[in-house]
């Protein structure tokens, strides 16, 4: 029996979004007969979460690096259990000394802060569709690409140093441990305040401007008083944050809408919920989207990230709505998506999405893929 791969894996950040969640979920869900994670390399420029952390130590080690100094914009940082080196190059030169290969995740300049002469391919992976750095270059010791969707693909498309070398797409899946709820629908409509006949739209995500998270109570300004709103999120940094104009937009609702902090059960909420908004300006693959699929709730959606590329081979799978939809669009999407239209749809989404797109899935596309760069 062949030994397994080994695989370092380096994220300019451990807080809390969809491809810091991508990281946990490899380190997770990879069968160790086939790949043992050698550690996760944490940029000191980045933040770490602390309950993000202590998730990862139970996995793996982590390994990180005091860069003197963080920048303003920086998120907390909680180096508890945290291996410190002196560097990051040789953070990395430690982690990677027993890999195989580098999975890694960020920007071009990553292979800047490779240790010279790094003797394992290095694969730099796409989590965004956002091109306004097309005048960086590929660092040559990047030696391989990837991408969450062929939206997100696009990020490599006209880059020197990356254009017209394949990037192959490995899409998404969601962690079904975080979908088990703990409390049942009854209590989390208790808790909200609200009864079993209320209509309960969710929003999932941070509280930025790109996710569009207001949509919900744009909403409910259309829709009879039994329709109300619920939004899970991470205020986020105040430089990026559109939480203050939410309370005030939830404040204007008249009891029908209410902001949470962000909980790690996530099936709590979306087993409470009877519809999902997801009316993002841009998204490269929406982690979102798939746990409301698995939870067979409908999802009313804007047309970005994968939701255009596994349509077009699935058939429609969200309650579409324009990037400019109106009060009145997002109110007939989510009529729609809480009606027969919407349940027929939920339920399709829910079979694909067990079979095709949860963490265990995404984990062996990805060591599989990993197993062709070594051998």
């Amino acid at each position: 029996m062949s030994s397994p791969l080994r695989v370092a894996i380096l994220t300019p950040n451990l807080t809390l979004g969809g491809a810091e969640r991508w990281v946990l979920s490899l380190v997770r869900h990879f069968d160790p007969a086939q790949v043992v994670v050698t550690g996760v390399i944490v940029s000191g420029w980045g933040g770490i979460d602390t309950g993000m952390s202590r998730e990862a130590r139970l996995l793996t080690t982590l390994h990180s690096h005091n860069p003197g100094g963080r920048p303003e914009h920086a998120r907390a940082y909680d180096p508890e259990g945290v291996q410190m080196h002196e560097s990051l190059p040789a953070a990395i030169a430690y982690v990677c000394q027993t890999a195989d290969v580098l999975l890694s995740w960020g920007d071009p300049s990553l292979g800047s802060v490779l240790p010279p002469g790094l003797p394992i391919p290095c694969v730099l992976t796409s989590h965004t569709t956002i091109d306004n750095d097309k005048q960086r270059p590929m660092h040559p010791q990047i030696t391989h690409f990837a991408a969450v969707s062929q939206a997100a693909a696009a990020y490599f498309a006209g880059r020197a140093g990356s254009d017209g070398q394949p990037v192959t797409v490995i899409h998404n899946g969601a962690e079904t441990w975080r979908l088990s709820p703990s409390r049942t629908r009854a209590e989390m409509r208790q808790q909200w305040g609200w009864s079993a006949t209320d209509v309960v739209i969710g929003y999932v995500g941070r509280f930025c401007a790109e996710k569009n998270p207001g949509a919900a109570m744009r909403a409910l300004s259309q829709l009879p008083a039994h329709f109300k709103a619920v939004h899970y999120g991470d205020p986020g940094h105040p430089s990026y944050t559109v939480t203050p104009a939410l309370q005030a937009q939830a404040g204007a609702c008249s009891g029908r809408a209410q902001l949470h902090v962000p909980v790690n059960q996530v099936g709590d909420v979306f087993h409470a919920v009877d519809v999902l908004m997801l009316a993002s300006q841009r998204e490269a693959a929406s982690l979102t989207l798939l746990e409301a699929w698995l939870c067979g709730v409908p999802v009313v959606a804007t047309p970005v990230g994968s939701v255009p590329e596994l349509e077009a081979v699935h058939g429609q799978l969200t309650i579409p709505v324009g990037l400019a939809a109106t009060a009145e669009e997002l109110a007939a999407a989510v009529l729609l998506a809480t009606g027969k239209v919407g349940q027929a749809i939920a339920h399709k989404t829910r079979t694909l999405a067990w079979s095709n797109f949860t963490a265990e899935q995404m984990a062996a596309n990805w060591a599989a893929y990993l197993q062709t760069l070594v051998r």
